[in-house]
């Protein structure tokens, strides 16, 4: 599990965010677009000059001597 930094405009439905201590994946629901631009929980993250940490799911790299073929 890595994470990475990101403009709240840049955040769509389906990313995992680190939102006040907690891990929260997006949903169409949370997101919203009104006067202070687009918000996460009804946190607009400054407005946009608060950048929002997303975590990323990658699969490990698998090396082929080690992969069991059971």
């Amino acid at each position: 599990m890595r994470t990475r930094r990101s403009n709240i405009d840049l955040i769509r439905v389906g990313d995992t965010v680190i939102h006040n201590g907690h891990q929260r994946t997006v949903t169409a629901s949370i997101m919203g677009n009104g006067f202070c631009g687009r918000t996460l929980w009804g946190d607009s993250y400054r407005m946009g000059t608060t950048t929002v940490t997303v975590v990323d799911f990658t699969p490990a790299k698998k090396d082929k001597k080690y992969i069991y073929h059971g």
